[in-house]
């Protein structure tokens, strides 16, 4: 994760660690005076994650999956998801049965239950070894 942090201080020669250090210290007088004014907590949005998962159920708007591989710590193995089928990419949704492996390329998710994907850059066919069918 990536952090931009823009501080206000007296003194035009402490970093950002000596702030830091000082806010955890337990010595009186570690502590430097600053002024937090801007903060953007980038979670490396452009390293896309996925999922590879199993189709459990089909709606008109959405899937339920149960991850199965996953690239980050948002998502579990066996967690249940909901898949938008509003892909970002050119080629949208592909046509989904039940039972079907795929892979999910996503960002983000929502805090609902189950979980939901934020957004959803594609979706694609998975072959019995876990890779991607080009299509």
């Amino acid at each position: 994760m990536n952090t931009v942090r823009c501080v206000l201080t007296n003194d035009n020669t402490v970093t950002w660690k000596q702030i830091e250090q000082g806010m955890i210290s337990s010595q009186l007088g570690d502590a430097v005076e600053h002024q937090t004014v801007y903060v953007n907590l980038d979670y490396n949005y452009s390293k896309q994650e996925y999922c590879n998962a199993k189709v459990l159920e089909i709606r008109e708007d959405y899937v339920v999956v149960e991850c199965l591989d996953v690239t980050s710590g948002l998502l579990k193995t066996g967690m249940k998801t909901i898949v938008t089928k509003d892909v970002v990419s050119a080629n949208g949704a592909p046509e989904m049965n039940v039972g079907d492996s795929i892979r999910i390329v996503y960002n983000g998710l929502k805090r609902t239950e189950p979980e939901e994907m934020k957004i959803v850059y594609a979706i694609y066919h998975l072959d019995e070894n876990g890779e991607v069918i080009a299509e």
